[in-house]
């Protein structure tokens, strides 16, 4: 069994996923077009960033005949597959010619690549999509959206989605957890003795991740006389975050998209009691079992003051909290499980 794991490495998922996919014995590559400064690693990088428009088109097609050959199993993410003409508004058109050759097609959701704006604005009270500037996002990125899904409800096997609230309007699509930490490498090993407490925040879009909300209440709580200091990590590749992650006490992950990131995932490994927003209507969409698990400090932008003072005064608490965090990582974030999950549902059926 011969896996593709393409064309992006979006939060390290991809490429965790794949190794562990290897640990169980399948033949599992990742390919992307082309890195970004996070420099999750790949197995086969096209380097579009280093060619004009006829070199990509050449290269792309001259890898999906390979591919084709070589792979059993395609699992695209962050809804993108190998072959898309945008300036045709033309997506997905490789999905019929790999179904055409028999390839088992799997599609995972990652987030704002299928969170459809107009819906998240109008149905749910706290959104990311109410806040977001991008311009990328409009009600014909929504119709698109929409129409990809269709695509993908035909031609694959089948459908996750690392985030419960996309299940709201794509009802096909099963709720999956993010991959992306190898435990044998996110181990606890500092604590800060230090009196200050230190707040970490690692937004990849501070739009989206409430990330003003965070600084504005770090700076309430330092009005108060509180030795609290704020540390926001952005433009570090993932292989250098995990010592200054270490040096954190408390971990603030996103604030309103309603579920938490691969960051919250990774200072959870690291015994580190994470805050996020988490929307209660979209547990409905994940095991009843990982609900009960779930110790996320649940908080929106209005009463965040009021559960940081409460992890900041109490060091019993967040020593609990980051215990309960490992442990729930290790059951319910284990990529080797999730392989298996993989294996057994879609790889070989």
């Amino acid at each position: 069994m011969k896996i593709l794991h393409a064309p992006t490495n979006t939060g390290g998922n991809p490429a965790r996923l794949s190794r562990a996919e290897r640990e169980i014995g399948l033949i599992s590559d990742v390919m992307v077009f082309d890195s970004n400064w996070l420099n999750y690693p790949a197995d086969i990088n096209l380097n579009f960033n280093k060619l004009n428009r006829l070199q990509r088109e050449l290269v792309r097609d001259k890898f999906i005949i390979n591919a084709i050959r070589k792979y059993d199993v395609f699992n695209f993410n962050f809804a993108e597959t190998l072959l898309n003409f945008p300036r045709l508004n033309l997506y997905n058109v490789d999905l019929p010619i790999l179904k055409m050759f028999r390839k088992k097609i799997l599609v995972i959701f990652q987030g704002c690549d299928m969170r459809l704006k107009g819906y998240s604005k109008e149905n749910f009270k706290i959104s990311a999509c109410s806040e977001c500037i991008d311009s990328r996002c409009t009600e014909k990125s929504d119709i698109r959206k929409q129409e990809k899904y269709k695509k993908f409800k035909k031609y694959a096997k089948k459908i996750y989605s690392l985030n419960p609230d996309l299940i709201n309007y794509y009802p096909d699509a099963e709720f999956l957890p993010y991959a992306g930490v190898d435990l044998e490498e996110w181990i606890p090993h500092r604590f800060n003795k230090n009196s200050k407490i230190k707040i970490i925040h690692a937004p990849t879009d501070r739009g989206k991740k409430g990330t003003r909300y965070v600084e504005e209440t770090v700076e309430k709580i330092k009005e108060k006389g509180i030795n609290v200091e704020l540390i926001i990590v952005e433009g570090l590749p993932y292989e250098k975050v995990k010592e200054i992650y270490n040096e954190a006490d408390i971990a603030v992950d996103q604030l309103l998209v309603g579920w938490y990131g691969s960051f919250a995932v990774e200072m959870m490994a690291l015994e580190k009691p994470v805050v996020c927003y988490i929307r209660e209507e979209d547990l409905k969409f994940i095991p009843s079992e990982m609900k009960e698990d779930l110790p996320v400090v649940h908080s929106t932008k209005d009463d965040l003051f009021e559960k940081l003072i409460m992890l900041i005064e109490n060091s019993k608490l967040r020593k609990e909290l980051g215990e309960k965090g490992r442990n729930f990582v290790e059951k319910w974030h284990n990529s080797i499980n999730i392989a298996k999950k993989l294996k057994e549902e879609v790889y070989i059926t």
